[in-house]
């Protein structure tokens, strides 16, 4: 409190002497200067971590039930630290372009299903409609036959995306990728013997 600056002129006032009244409120240690916010510790944390966000694009045949997320996370393997494991944490941006024929969608109580079985396909007329079928989060979207989808906004976080058959399809997207550090190649521990020898 009362800081008080005074130039010292023979030096040309480039150095200033101060004075100033301070009443310590606490003990002078670490844990007070981060309890008082003078000098933040930050969090201790075990693992080594980098976060990186990617926007890139995908284009294969997907398998049937195989989620998407885990065949990107594979391509970004070649680009990880050595020493260290690349996960994605979620999508927040995702645009589908389907590049295979829409087929018949049908729906009952459990939600919409692609009907694959021509003779069903004819008892089923009545209410099947094209389209495409994608479960995000394990939830199913049908798509219109034009098949393009797309989701972007501030709450959206994909987890899991996968398709009931063999599709084929290109995707954009925006990624949150992490590369922890492999605690498996970590060494757990040393032994040293003492022998005796002769040469």
């Amino acid at each position: 409190m009362d800081i008080n600056f005074t130039p010292n002129e023979i030096l040309g006032r480039r150095i200033y002497t101060f004075t100033a009244t301070a009443y310590e409120i606490d003990e002078f240690n670490i844990k007070n200067c981060d309890k008082y916010g003078i000098n933040s510790l930050g969090t201790y944390d075990t693992q080594l971590q980098f976060n990186q966000d990617y926007i890139g694009q995908f284009n294969e045949i997907i398998p049937a039930g195989i989620n998407v997320l885990e065949l990107i996370e594979e391509k970004y393997k070649k680009y990880t630290k050595e020493g260290y494991v690349v996960n994605i944490d979620y999508l927040d941006f995702l645009r589908i372009e389907m590049e295979d024929k829409p087929y018949l969608i049908n729906e009952n109580a459990d939600g919409p299903y692609v009907v694959n079985d021509r003779i069903r396909a004819r008892e089923e007329l009545t209410s099947a409609y094209l389209g495409y079928l994608v479960y995000i989060n394990e939830q199913p979207i049908v798509i219109n036959p034009e098949g393009i989808y797309e989701l972007k906004g501030e709450d959206i976080k994909i987890t899991s995306l996968r398709f009931p058959i063999d599709t084929k399809i290109n995707i954009d997207y925006h990624t949150y990728i992490s590369q922890k550090e492999d605690n498996t190649q970590l060494v757990k521990t040393n032994t040293f013997y003492k022998r005796v020898g002769q040469l």
